[in-house]
């Protein structure tokens, strides 16, 4: 049973993370056409929204990582960005 658990949260977990890559794309294409049409603070609120909706799918994944006790999905304590 533990295996279609694990099976299904990196399914969860692959949709979570292509779904903020497309997001996240289509918000700075989306920011390009703003500034060039509509002026800089339509550009401004469009891409905070999207970067807000980007981070919420992180929280998901984050929480999905943290309620299967796993940690596949986030570097090790040890681990540092030096």
């Amino acid at each position: 049973m533990a295996s279609v658990e694990d099976v299904l949260n990196v399914a969860v977990a692959v949709v979570l993370v292509a779904l903020s890559v497309a997001v996240l794309i289509s918000g700075v294409g989306e920011f390009v056409e703003s500034i060039r049409g509509a002026g800089i603070r339509t550009g401004v609120i469009s891409l905070l929204d999207n970067t807000l909706l980007v981070l919420m799918l992180v929280e998901i994944l984050h929480t999905l990582g943290s309620r299967s006790g796993s940690t596949i999905w986030f570097p090790s304590r040890s681990w540092s960005w030096r």
